[in-house]
């Protein structure tokens, strides 16, 4: 700390600073809190990349677990209730009905992803998953034993059209897609 010593008329010494090293200081601290303030915006952006790549890790392996098991298995999204889920096609059922019982290769709970609830906390921001021909967007996505993108039941076969699937945190988002012919997932 500077400190300058000036005498008074009685020869007493007092300490004190000058007004141009009190404003050299407060700049000094101004700009280490600026460095040290963390930028949120892309801890955002950081946070959004985490959970969409989440998502797409679990649609890798709904399509891995439909490859290895021959059983469809799939991932539903649904913005409304901000969470994806892996499910398996129950294929002993009158007509193949979703099972939620597919479990997460690493943590084995369920692989059910409720992203605003996790540390992420993102947003499943939209969901437009489309089969050939159909104009109307649902919120899940299939793979068949070949690991390809497809909805099928007795009498029906869709192949996929176009997938996506939207995360937001706050500014920041991410577009998970599925490619419709390879069921290759890539987060943009």
């Amino acid at each position: 700390m500077l400190s300058r010593y000036t005498s008074t008329s009685r020869g007493r010494f007092e300490s004190g600073l000058t007004l141009i090293e009190v404003l050299v200081v407060v700049t000094i601290l101004g700009i280490v809190a600026v460095a040290a303030v963390p930028n949120f915006s892309s801890m955002d952006e950081q946070r959004v990349e985490l959970a969409a790549t989440e998502v797409a890790d679990a649609l890798r392996f709904a399509r891995a677990e439909a490859m290895r098991t021959g059983i469809p298995h799939g991932l539903r999204a649904s913005a409304t209730e901000e969470r994806a889920q892996v499910y398996r096609l129950d294929l002993t059922a009158p007509s193949p009905a979703p099972e939620y019982s597919v479990r997460h290769p690493g943590s084995k709970r369920l692989y059910d992803l409720q992203l605003d609830r996790s540390p992420y906390g993102a947003d499943v921001a939209d969901v437009g998953i489309y089969y050939d021909g159909s104009s109307v967007a649902v919120d899940y996505l299939a793979f068949d034993a070949n690991g390809v993108p497809r909805f099928a039941t007795d009498a029906l076969s869709l192949t996929l059209g176009q997938a996506e699937i939207s995360v937001r945190r706050g500014d920041a988002s991410r577009v998970v897609a599925v490619e419709p012919v390879s069921g290759r997932v890539t987060v943009r």
